[in-house]
């Protein structure tokens, strides 16, 4: 019965071993956050055993987390068709400038949200420019360059 498991099990073991080379140990409060680091150490032995097998010169398990890594924090700031997200209720100005269409609303999400000069809370939004403001706040914001 030995043999047989040593027979079938070998793989296994040797991946198990490479995950406890370098596990990542950082705990959550979340049920799942273990199920995921633990898939991050798992393809990360995976994608090691792959390129050693792919390619002629050989990478030690550590020199590849450590390309990963840097790969994953560098930033892209040499790129300059980069675009950067607008936040939601952020408008351009040619919207928020235009004196037509500008239609208030009542928020569908009751518990409301800031508005954008005040910072306090606030249930209408501006369906135009998709804006949260107060009523005594809209002329402000819309004449402001």
């Amino acid at each position: 019965m030995i043999a047989q498991y040593n027979k079938y099990m070998g793989g296994v073991d040797l991946h198990d071993n490479g995950v406890s080379n370098y596990r990542i140990n950082v705990r959550g409060k979340k049920w799942w956050w273990p199920l995921f680091i633990n898939l991050l150490d798992s393809t990360s032995v995976n994608a090691w055993k792959i390129y050693n097998i792919a390619n002629e010169t050989q990478m030690t398990q550590l020199e590849l987390k450590s390309y990963i890594v840097v790969r994953l924090m560098k930033t892209e700031d040499d790129n300059p068709n980069r675009k950067i997200n607008q936040a939601v209720g952020s408008s351009i100005p040619e919207v928020r400038l235009a004196n037509i269409g500008h239609v208030i609303s009542m928020d569908a999400d009751k518990a409301g949200h800031r508005c954008k000069l005040r910072k306090s809370h606030t249930i209408y939004i501006w369906v135009k420019c998709k804006t949260h403001l107060h009523l005594k706040c809209f002329e402000a914001y819309h004449k402001k360059i």
